[in-house]
């Protein structure tokens, strides 16, 4: 299944759909969501098989579908041998034949240099070019970038696995700076539901912390514990905003840097 039908149309992940008209040929593939309306126009016989199919190859080029699914299935083997270097490898290679890739796989690259003990610097520039240019307009590439860079609570963390360095936790910042920006502006170009805006202000408040920088996270975890209220998440949710707030506080109060990975 996964080799004659997902691999073969390039889904890169799943649920994904096919729809088989009565001659046996695939009409349509997408994701389950979407399957109703042209179900229908199979079923009965409105389904412009040749056009669509046509629309399709295009939308193959135009998105660069066929590159970004080999590209990832190279970064597979990469992985599974365990060297993040050559994961890097084959990203620039990729990207210096199709630089429309960088956008998409550049936080896979980022990870790989962080996760490699000699390429601390590299990592940091690369993360910086990446935030100043080709991500620099996309609010969910950008906030990639920042978890990439600094790891959510109880994840591992540049540098020795354990703590995150306030150099990567600075840039991080950087980026969720530049995704405030994007939400601050009217019509924001970047809207956030509710959940997605809680988890944004309380990684934002975290890094804040991490970088030295605690006299700015208190605003950040005050509103993400807003927004998860809005978004109706668990009280077990926002008592760990709870918890950030208060340590937000004592930051402020005593000069000192939680470390978010000992909570």
């Amino acid at each position: 299944m996964t080799k004659h039908w997902l691999e073969a149309s390039y889904r890169r992940g799943i649920p994904a759909a096919f729809i088989v008209n009565p001659a046996g040929l695939i009409a349509w593939i997408g994701h389950p969501i979407e399957l109703e309306e042209p179900l229908a126009a199979v079923i009965n016989g409105n389904w412009d098989l040749g056009g669509k199919a046509q629309a399709h190859r295009e939308m193959l080029v135009e998105t660069h579908v066929r590159q970004k699914f080999h590209l990832q299935q190279e970064i597979k083997k990469a992985r599974a041998a365990d060297k993040d270097a050559n994961i890097a490898a084959v990203i620039d290679k990729a990207i210096a034949t199709d630089p429309i890739l960088e956008k998409e796989f550049g936080a896979q690259k980022l990870d790989a240099l962080i996760k490699d003990p000699g390429s601390k610097s590299s990592a940091l520039d690369y993360a910086a070019y990446l935030i100043d240019g080709v991500c620099q307009e996309d609010a969910q590439a950008l906030l990639l970038l920042s978890v990439v860079l600094f790891k959510p609570e109880g994840a591992p963390m540049p540098g020795d696995g354990s703590a995150p360095g306030a150099d990567f936790a600075g840039i991080a910042v950087q980026a969720m700076v530049r995704i405030e920006t994007l939400l601050s502006q009217d019509p924001p170009s970047a809207p956030m539901m509710p959940h997605v805006r809680m988890q944004y202000e309380e990684h934002f408040a975290r890094a804040l912390i991490a970088a030295g920088r605690a006299d700015e996270a208190l605003d950040h975890a005050q509103h993400a514990y807003r927004c998860g209220k809005d978004a109706g998440v668990s009280g077990d949710v926002l008592a760990k905003i709870e918890i950030l707030k208060t340590q937000c506080q004592g930051s402020q109060s005593f000069g000192t840097m939680t470390n978010p990975a000992s909570d």
